[in-house]
């Protein structure tokens, strides 16, 4: 699925609609269906880092970043939701607390600072972070990882 997800075709090339239709076509179920519409999502979409240092964020809706390359969480979150449904699964955004950048050990979180995703796969909610399988900052990926916890 990585390397089929790796070879896909560029955005500007077809719409979202379009480029779910090619991710998902070889799939038998729909973990292979999470799997590689997580991995096109972290092989080319980018982390803003000038969004996340400025406050300033870019268009973070699932359109703004398939055209645009780049998010903070919510944006990775909520292109992976709409491509999942677009794929067919049952996919939601999740928010919650990160020990991410700029967490102190013993400090409390106030408040919260990420989101991720959660999809149903045979019954099961299942958990995924794009964001966070991407890398951090302008760091480049080598491998997918995908973050699934059950």
């Amino acid at each position: 699925m990585d390397q089929h997800a790796a070879i896909a075709p560029s955005t500007e090339e077809t719409d979202m609609d379009e480029m779910v239709g090619y991710l998902v076509q070889p799939c038998r179920n729909d973990l292979e269906k999470a799997r590689v519409i997580f991995s096109w999502i972290a092989f080319n979409v980018t982390y803003d880092d000038d969004g996340f240092n400025s406050g300033r964020y870019g268009n973070n809706t699932a359109d703004g970043v398939y055209r645009s390359g780049k998010a903070v969480c919510q944006g990775y979150s909520d292109l992976f939701q709409v491509m999942g449904r677009i794929g067919g699964l049952e996919a939601e955004m999740v928010f919650g607390y990160s020990k991410g950048f700029g967490y102190q050990p013993g400090k409390p979180i106030a408040n919260a600072d990420h989101a991720w995703n959660t999809i149903r796969i045979e019954d099961e909610w299942r958990l995924f972070d794009v964001t966070w399988a991407h890398g951090y900052g302008s760091v480049a990926i080598k491998k997918v990882y995908c973050i699934c916890i059950h």
